[in-house]
């Protein structure tokens, strides 16, 4: 778009994003069932891997395969996420944002079906080198060619607003293990003891049962 000032100097500013709105659940189930019939199964995993997990484009690229039951049963361990800070302003401590993730039956299973053994990476490449990852922009770039109409980050929304609204109406509001399910900083009373693994599975079992 170009822009004109009083003072006569002309420059490009870019479009303005169009208003994104996370999908509804028949909205998602749709989607998910266009991608199977164009056959874009890499977006198709994609995008469940962010839908159904809260996974960021840079978990996604860098999941390794033999992380895949590695502490828990349907357990995914993310080994590479974004830096997180756990110190303070005046001495600040950067750290992994490390975490298992339960995987729902249904995604599990389609996982285990189409995972290649002989790659590093779940999001395994079909030319190249398979054991180096995709760049994060391939995510976007799936997402892209397969007319996908909300972007990567919004996938992790909708599992947010997913899984909260199920904790709703069901009274079972956990803070706690909505920040250990997203990866994000927990307050210090929520940081005191465990959440039982059983549980996770429990609760995301039944989010997308």
């Amino acid at each position: 778009m170009e822009i004109k000032r009083k003072d006569g100097l002309i420059y490009n500013r870019k479009e303005p994003r169009s208003i994104e709105t996370v999908p509804t659940k028949e909205q998602y189930i749709q989607e998910l069932n266009k991608l199977v019939t164009n056959r874009y199964f890499d977006c198709y995993k994609v995008v469940r891997l962010g839908c159904e997990m809260g996974l960021s484009r840079q978990d996604i690229v860098y999941l390794e395969t033999t992380n895949i039951d590695r502490y828990h049963p349907r357990g995914l361990w993310i080994a590479v996420s974004k830096k997180i800070n756990v110190g303070t302003m005046e001495k600040p401590r950067l750290v992994m944002r490390t975490r298992e993730v339960p995987i729902n039956q249904s995604l599990y299973a389609y996982l285990k079906q189409t995972i290649d053994v002989n790659s590093k990476y779940i999001l395994c490449k079909s030319k190249g080198n398979i054991n180096v990852p995709f760049t994060i922009q391939k995510i976007d770039e799936l997402y892209k060619e397969a007319l996908v109409p909300w972007s990567p980050h919004k996938s992790r929304h909708f599992f947010r607003a997913f899984v909260w609204e199920w904790m709703r109406k069901n009274r079972q509001v956990d803070p706690g293990l909505m920040k250990e399910l997203m990866g994000h900083k927990k307050t210090v009373d929520e940081s005191y003891g465990t959440i039982l693994w059983d549980y996770k599975l429990d609760v995301i079992d039944k989010v997308f049962s």
